[in-house]
């Protein structure tokens, strides 16, 4: 029975031991433009909810890569919005928003320069003053044909916060994967899923800077 007990608590321990997660966590502030500085809280997040729900604006956004010499680099080679979550194929125009919603939910699908092609779900939540974006895996994210990150295993957020205080946005985002290596290898490859998605929640933020005409400055990030 005590080697019995003995064998239980190493595996548990081991468990807690070696059990990792994949977690990126950015915060930024990005200044009102000057056509929403004199706007209500409720105009200003329909204004920010029809941003993040053009889906296909983020074909081209670009990052700067360390390994291309501090380069740009194109990160989503493809974006836009689909009817069948099962079917890259079904793609659709981005909706068109003309009010808020507490609740909303739309499909993706993405081509980016590291992953290939995956689909995506694609959740908003409002309140008063701010609007969170969640993204979700549908597919498994591959590497090379490897797979790194489990269907519905990935969660990206993005949350763009009210400050009238001082005229900004307050962005936090964020990508979690449970239970996950931060770094994958196989064979001569070494992919650092932390970088890559600490990459692609900066992107976004900068993407919705870009969108709502505010300039940001390129940040590095390794490839």
């Amino acid at each position: 029975m005590k080697k019995i007990i003995s064998f239980a608590f190493i595996l548990l321990t081991g468990f807690a031991v070696f059990a990792e997660d994949v977690s990126v966590s950015i915060e930024d502030r990005v200044p009102y433009p000057e056509n929403y500085k004199n706007l209500t809280a409720e105009e200003i997040n329909l204004k920010v909810f029809k941003v993040l729900t053009e889906i296909s604006t983020q074909k081209g956004l670009q990052y700067i890569s360390r390994m291309a010499g501090f380069k740009p680099k194109t990160l989503f080679e493809e974006s836009y919005c689909i009817s069948d979550l099962d079917d890259k194929k079904s793609k659709i125009d981005d909706p068109e928003i003309t009010t808020l919603s507490d609740e909303y939910t739309l499909y993706a699908y993405q081509k980016d320069n590291r992953f290939g092609g995956n689909t995506y779900v694609v959740n908003y939540r409002t309140d008063e003053k701010s609007v969170e974006l969640e993204i979700i895996n549908h597919t498994p994210i591959r590497f090379a044909g490897v797979s790194c990150v489990k269907e519905e295993q990935l969660t990206m957020k993005l949350k763009v916060e009210q400050s009238a205080e001082t005229n900004e946005f307050i962005i936090i985002g964020s990508a979690f994967v449970p239970n996950q290596k931060p770094k994958v290898s196989f064979l001569f490859y070494t992919v650092d899923l932390e970088n890559s998605f600490n990459r692609r929640v900066t992107a976004l933020k900068n993407w919705f800077a870009a969108q709502i005409g505010v300039k940001v400055d390129a940040e590095e990030r390794a490839e």
